[in-house]
């Protein structure tokens, strides 16, 4: 907390029904990797931007997270996609109070002006998580998501299911990726090169210019 961090994962969009733990648990064993269960958790994400949409424009995302009884600002920035591999800069901060934290406000005064940010989307997550270890060593954190996106103060919807494969201490591209293949051999997994953020917009437009027409 309250650096700057690099994050790199692999991210991919999941259409089979999500594994239980007792059969993730089976196949990372077979693969000599331990996989300890960190259960399901809510994410209430509500993501913001000013009306030129300035964040965007500087590849930055925003959002304020409600999970387990505290508030956490996250801003992630200078992020670098090539397939299903995804490595930004983030920094996240306990909330105390309405302010934005000192690290993520210092960084939005270069891009516009904090009080300007209003509430553009909101997402909520229902996330299962586990860590990957292998002779001890933590690797990465495996997720399966299932995300319901909305504007705020509108009733429309959009869902969507991804899987993230997180890197952890020195774990890089080539120990995600390996398990990412032990993972495709229980269910499929799509290359997703948009985030969260990206997709819900994307999704929630196609749903109201079907509406509209």
């Amino acid at each position: 907390l309250g650096v700057m961090a690099t994050e790199l994962e692999l991210k991919f969009s999941l259409v089979d029904d999500v594994p239980s733990a007792e059969e993730l648990q089976t196949l990372f064993g077979q693969a000599d990797y331990d996989l300890i269960s960190k259960g399901t958790q809510k994410h209430f994400d509500i993501y913001f931007d000013d009306d030129k949409n300035s964040l965007r424009h500087a590849g930055i995302a925003l959002r304020k997270r409600r999970t387990g009884g505290k508030v956490l600002a996250t801003l992630k920035a200078n992020v670098n996609v090539s397939g299903e591999l995804h490595e930004r800069e983030e920094v996240e901060e306990l909330m105390l109070g309405s302010n934005w934290p000192d690290i993520i406000y210092k960084r939005l005064e270069t891009v516009t002006d904090p009080w300007s940010l209003t509430e553009k989307l909101e997402l909520a997550n229902i996330r299962t998580r586990y860590v990957v270890k292998r002779n001890g060593s933590e690797l990465a954190i495996l997720s399966f998501d299932v995300v319901t996106a909305n504007y705020p103060g509108t009733f429309d919807t959009a869902t969507f299911e991804e899987v993230e494969v997180e890197a952890l201490g020195r774990a890089g591209e080539k120990e995600l990726r390996a398990l990412a293949d032990v993972l495709e051999r229980l269910i499929k997994l799509t290359p997703n090169s948009v985030t969260k953020l990206e997709r819900a917009g994307a999704l929630l437009t196609l749903s109201h210019s079907f509406q509209s027409e």
